[in-house]
């Protein structure tokens, strides 16, 4: 790009060293730096999103300090995750019917070891039926905490961080699929729910 400047880059540290770094440490491998952060170049005209809650910088900008050639950050926050609806299905009701399988859906968490992270799905309701059609995942940035797992007496194949996830997902997607929605003869309804488990 030729940039007047060097450094700015957004360094992230990666997911899988959160919580499980020595659970999946080799001693005879070693690790780069690729290995323990992602860098984000600082290109021009780039929107760059991740999970705040991964530690997170910038690298120190040396160079010109001419604004027109310098990095300028805008930095901001999205709306707290709410759902969103897309069709002609009354968001009112339907918040009713969501909650419905929610509630169930949230008492079956319990019941696995802990997770950290968003997750963002997207629902198909049927029209014609009121029916959920497709549980389609968007974004997923759910860390497992597998160290806590022996707390719940599930055995050593739940002690995976890859396995506690993927019960989650799948525990998800199975009460997702069981709501009922009312019929709405205008056409189907799309719904992106968000989840944060904090």
């Amino acid at each position: 790009e030729g940039r007047p400047f060097t450094g700015g880059e957004t360094v992230i540290l990666q997911p899988q060293l959160l919580g499980s770094f020595w659970q999946s440490f080799q001693p005879g491998k070693g690790l780069e730096l690729n290995d323990l952060i992602t860098l984000v170049e600082p290109c021009f005209n780039q929107l760059t999103v991740f999970d705040p809650r991964f530690p997170h910088g910038v690298r120190p900008v040396h160079g010109t300090r001419d604004p027109l050639g310098g990095r300028l950050v805008l930095h901001g926050w999205f709306t707290e995750p709410i759902p969103f609806f897309e069709g002609p299905l009354n968001e009112e009701y339907a918040l009713q019917h969501l909650n419905d399988a929610l509630f169930p859906m949230f008492e079956q968490l319990r019941a696995l070891p802990p997770v950290l992270g968003t997750i963002t799905m997207h629902l198909s309701v049927s029209g014609e039926t009121g029916a959920v059609t497709d549980v389609t995942f968007l974004a997923d940035t759910l860390i497992a905490l597998p160290a806590a797992a022996g707390d719940f007496d599930l055995g050593p194949g739940l002690m995976d961080s890859s396995v506690i996830r993927g019960a989650v997902q799948h525990t998800i997607r199975d009460h997702l699929l069981q709501a009922v929605f009312s019929k709405c003869p205008e056409g189907d309804t799309m719904i992106t729910l968000p989840l944060v488990f904090e």
